[in-house]
């Protein structure tokens, strides 16, 4: 089998805008290039370049029905990709409009052809957000993650009988609204959980019993806000809520890192689709959010940063500081994209590239 479509973060980054109507980018300078992709596809070079290597070499990281074709891994199924993280960050009014800012037809620029790459990319979310074996450790630290729930409007359901359904509404829009629990471990910037799809009425707390409840081992404990205050001894033992009576070092901590959660919590809500009101079908909500905080996930592994690092203050069970040189080292490690892997993975899936760009 021989792939002629792998592209490094500077081809990636130029097909990517050699695809847009009334974008010129030759002869401009790289920055400007960057920013124009970004500006676009709320993505970097680098992690348009790796997730698609990640889509080519998939393997039995994600369904089978999730896997391109021998004809998708081709410059015209790379447009295809990005398209679909283009829909995903500017979330077009109509086909016609999102069609013509890639000069396809209508019947390419809706519909199943684009919901197909964005479950493929949320079938990448096996391979970045997962639950690490150091958070059930007993030699890390206690506080290993923060919980909090999001909130995205949709349209409200119609009834029969009556005029809204309040479980349906979500207390923060004011507005029919689908919710999701989301993890973020204290011991490094990822995202470790995004639970199932729920109705915006849903408590918080509620949505904590179901499942992510039984992930968290008793000598461990969860940063949370207010609303996840319980009276189960159980819950209480594995909850750190805010507290009056806590030291000022440890309210501090504790308001690092739930604003560190709301950092990437931010980053989710950058893209439009998920920041103004959902106008399709609610079942394909989920593959949207995976896709989407996947695609995040990428960016963190490539050095971006969350807002707000977490100091210890010396605290027990915290976790230390992540200062900004080590999370740089640390992406420079993790950035997975170069030709020596590449040739490296050809090999194993015996195959050969007969072009890397």
């Amino acid at each position: 089998m021989t792939f002629t479509a792998v592209y490094s973060p500077e081809k990636a980054r130029d097909l990517a805008l050699e695809f847009l109507a009334g974008v010129k980018p030759y002869g401009k300078p790289d920055h400007w290039k960057e920013a124009m992709l970004r500006a676009h596809y709320g993505a970097s070079s680098v992690t348009l370049s790796n997730q698609w290597f990640d889509l080519v070499f998939a393997g039995d990281t994600i369904p089978n029905l999730q896997r391109l074709t021998p004809n998708e891994v081709s410059k015209h199924g790379f447009k295809r990709f990005v398209m679909a993280h283009f829909w995903m960050w500017q979330y077009p009014k109509n086909a016609k409009t999102f069609g013509s800012r890639f000069e396809v037809c209508e019947s390419l620029a809706t519909g199943e052809i684009v919901q197909r790459w964005v479950r493929r990319i949320s079938a990448l979310s096996a391979k970045k957000i997962f639950w690490p074996a150091n958070l059930d450790s007993r030699d890390t630290q206690t506080y290993i993650i923060t919980i909090d729930g999001v909130d995205c409007r949709t349209w409200e359901p119609r009834t029969d009988r009556h005029n809204m359904n309040p479980l349906e509404m979500s207390h923060k829009h004011n507005h029919g609204a689908v919710k999701y629990e989301i993890a973020i471990s204290i011991l490094e910037p990822r995202c470790v959980w995004i639970s199932a799809t729920y109705s915006g009425g849903v408590h918080d707390l509620t949505i904590f019993r179901e499942k992510l409840k039984a992930k968290i081992k008793k000598w461990k404990k969860a940063i949370v806000d207010r609303g996840y205050t319980s009276q189960e001894p159980d819950e209480v033992a594995i909850l750190s809520i805010p507290s009056c009576s806590d030291s000022r070092d440890f309210q501090e901590y504790q308001r690092r890192a739930r604003l560190r959660h709301e950092s990437f919590n931010g980053k989710l809500k950058k893209y439009t689709i998920l920041a103004e009101t959902y106008r399709h079908d609610r079942d394909y909500h989920r593959d949207i959010m995976l896709a989407i905080a996947t695609t995040v996930q990428y960016e963190l592994d490539n050095g971006e940063q969350l807002t707000y690092d977490v100091p210890h203050f010396g605290i027990p069970g915290a976790a230390p500081f992540l200062g900004a040189t080590e999370t740089m080292e640390r992406a420079l490690h993790s950035v997975e994209f170069n030709k020596i892997n590449l040739l490296e993975s050809a090999e194993q899936h015996d195959g050969t590239f007969s072009q890397i760009l």
